[in-house]
């Protein structure tokens, strides 16, 4: 027959492929696109229309050390901001604290009242007249049980407690459970409450209920136009750190006493990041560890077994049950677990990457494949219906529906609510959750005042806060308030003419380099026991680097009259960035950059030296010397981490001496020294080979 010129197209079912293998389902077991169940009311048509992405998180805290009084905490962000941002505290907005006692869905209706009156529209005057803003729920961020509060469905210890699907709390760990057919569907959730609601008796409500795995009714979120099941995404921060949580439980108990012994050992010798702070014991105090010292353990954890890991260290009966039900030898059982740190490690780091793309999403899918088989492969009592576990089915969903995982981690948030955990053992301890209020309002008072802002009910003349960030130091303590790792800080123009005067002030030929400062100098011990010394020699290739430097960067091709050099162990300066927050940046000797190289694209160094020298016009100007990483072109074959080659001392191929201007960023780089038998608590300083930690990211 010919094709119809008029025809309209039925869609009755949906194909997709689950576990290799294409499956059908109907097409009423989806989500609804926003258009089906959200009319939007036209705005005026000579208004700009400005909409707004509001993003919730809810968590509650202990508030005192022995006694377990929960304060809820419910704070608020603009999804609108790009990353950076919504990364810095002072983006980050209290809503309020739900006091002792109180329900939270009566603490947050009000707010939710607010929030439905801006999905119809409200117009407001803006800094470019006025706009018509439309805003609504763009999603709600909280751990585990506090989400599945929000989203009306029962916790996970319930029969059916995931809020994304409709899985058993049995077959949590199922990896043959359809979750994408069996998905949680918000219209179908509605039908559900009217069904339960319809219920004459509340035994029948309450039946009705645990079948379904729902709350006996609604909350306040209700009143919104949204999608529960989709809006409320499961917390990736929390449910991947609990599963590593869960991973050391697992690994530490594994081990015999010899075994954690070296591991100690080695934990404490293993290279770390310099700006890390000290960490306890892991094997003793680890359930004091926050989340971000499990993730930061967890970059660490493959290369420490990697050192020292011996089937000895591992007690017999494990080793005797790996081999009867996973039939995993002696031999190969150390190295099938430092696989299997080295997939979490990997897992971890994805994860939590700032852009993704579809070979990301891909990626992250295998290796979430692979992770949940290698668990339950060898530590099936710790993972075996672990609700963690389960949530790895939904993150790959998650990240596609808002791009990155990292949009929807709590791991920024939690820093923030740190904050308010940290100011109540000063305070009188009675109304707290009003003390906190103050003291959060006076903070972005404070905060407002040093952006630059004026308030028009205020005298501009007579208000001296407006100077407030005239003053340097000030500004300092102001700013490292809500920043991130990247500081904002000021230029003091009446500092920088004081500075001038200052004629040993060190100063960079690029002027975005400003405020340089060392700290720790070397004395002449110190400097000899690095090989160095604090005269220039000309025949040294120090001398030679040096002059190669001021003639290519600092276009000064004078010889060097000034033979004096002053050696520090760290420097600090800020660098300017057009229409972007300052950077401020501190390094030490001994940490590991990354810099852009003509050849290689990336090349790596390590922090020889940090000096300062005076030029022939009078001016200190400071300098790295740099030993390079040579890239081998080979892998790690367990951790699948490239591995490099430092220069020897007396290689001088590589120049080695360069402005401080080289590095204008925050590294984000660690090596780890590939350790052979020789090396014991010292490493064996004639071998010159490293790892590169593929794992190593900045966990919050």
């Amino acid at each position: 027959m010919p094709e119809p010129e008029v025809y309209d197209f039925y869609i009755k079912e949906i194909i997709y492929r689950f576990n290799n293998r294409w499956k059908f389902r109907d097409i009423t077991m989806r989500h609804q696109l926003p258009c089906e169940y959200i009319t939007l009311t036209p705005p005026p048509q000579h208004l700009p229309v400005l909409k707004i992405f509001l993003d919730i998180y809810v968590d509650d805290f202990g508030t005192y050390r022995n006694v377990y009084h929960s304060l809820g905490g419910v704070y608020l962000q603009l999804g609108n901001m790009p990353l950076t941002l919504r990364k810095q505290l002072k983006n980050h907005f209290l809503i309020g604290f739900v006091p002792f006692g109180a329900k939270f869905n009566d603490f947050i209706e009000p707010v939710l009242q607010d929030i439905k009156r801006l999905e119809k529209g409200l117009i407001m005057q803006t800094l470019n007249g006025n706009a018509f803003v439309i805003g609504s729920i763009g999603c709600v961020t909280a751990d585990l049980p506090q989400g599945n509060d929000i989203a009306d469905v029962k916790r996970h210890n319930a029969k059916y407690g995931c809020r994304s699907c409709n899985v058993p709390n049995d077959q949590y760990t199922n990896i043959d459970y359809n979750y994408i057919k069996n998905a949680r569907f918000h219209q179908q959730t509605e039908k559900q409450f009217i069904e339960i609601k319809s219920q004459h008796s509340k035994i029948d409500r309450e039946r009705l209920a645990t079948k379904y795995g729902l709350l006996i009714e609604p909350g306040p979120f209700k009143m919104l136009k949204w999608d529960r099941h989709l809006q409320i995404p499961q917390d990736p921060y929390h449910s991947m750190a609990g599963k590593a949580r869960t991973l050391f439980e697992g690994a530490f108990n594994i081990f015999n006493t010899n075994g954690e012994n070296a591991f100690i050992e080695y934990w404490k010798n293993i290279e770390k990041p310099s700006h890390w702070y000290r960490m306890p014991n892991p094997v003793r105090y680890r359930q004091s560890f926050m989340f971000s010292d499990v993730l930061r353990l967890t970059m660490l954890m493959p290369f420490v077994l990697r050192r020292f890991l011996k089937p000895y260290h591992i007690k017999k009966e494990v080793l005797n049950n790996w081999n009867m039900e996973q039939n995993i030898k002696q031999n190969s059982a150390v190295l099938k677990l430092c696989t299997c740190w080295a997939i979490e490690a990997k897992v971890l780091k994805l994860a939590f990457s700032n852009t993704m793309t579809e070979s990301v999403y891909q990626e992250l899918q295998e290796l979430l494949k692979r992770e949940y088989e290698i668990l339950i492969q060898l530590f099936s009592d710790n993972f075996t219906n672990l609700p963690n576990l389960h949530v790895n089915v939904h993150l790959l969903q998650h990240a596609r529906n808002f791009a990155t995982l990292l949009n929807t981690a709590v791991g920024v948030k939690e820093m923030v609510h740190r904050i308010f955990k940290n100011m109540v053992p000063h305070m009188n301890c009675k109304v707290i959750e009003l003390d906190l209020t103050k003291r959060y309002n006076t903070l972005q008072a404070l905060r407002h005042l040093i952006d630059g802002w004026t308030d028009p009910r205020f005298s501009t003349r007579t208000n001296a806060l407006n100077n407030i960030n005239t003053d340097p130091i000030l500004r300092t303590i102001f700013s490292g308030w809500y920043a991130t790792e990247s500081l904002s800080i000021t230029i003091n123009n009446q500092k920088n003419v004081e500075d001038e005067r200052d004629d040993s002030i060190t100063v960079c030929h690029d002027e975005n380099f400003i405020d340089i400062s060392f700290s720790n100098k070397w004395n002449n011990k110190k400097v000899r026991s690095m090989g160095l010394s604090k005269k220039l020699d000309a025949d040294h290739p120090f001398f030679r680097d040096l002059y190669e430097a001021y003639t290519g960067f600092l276009d000064s091709k004078a010889t060097l009259l000034n033979k004096n050099l002053e050696f520090y162990g760290s420097i600090t300066y800020t660098v300017i960035k057009s229409n972007q927050d300052n950077i401020q940046i501190k390094l030490r000797v001994g940490d590991v950059v990354e810099l852009c190289e003509e050849t290689e694209g990336i090349a790596y160094a390590k922090i020889a030296s940090i000096f300062r020298h005076q030029a022939n016009n009078g001016k200190y100007y400071a300098f790295f010397s740099f030993n390079w990483f040579q890239a081998t072109n080979t892998f790690d074959p367990v951790l699948e981490c490239p591995l490099y080659n430092i220069q020897k001392p007396e290689e001088s191929r590589w120049f080695q001496i360069f402005p401080i201007n080289f590095i204008n960023h925050i590294p984000y780089v660690h090596f780890v020294h590939n350790c052979t038998n020789l090396c014991n608590v010292e490493h064996d300083e004639t071998n010159r080979g490293y790892i590169l930690n593929k794992f190593y990211y900045n966990a919050v």
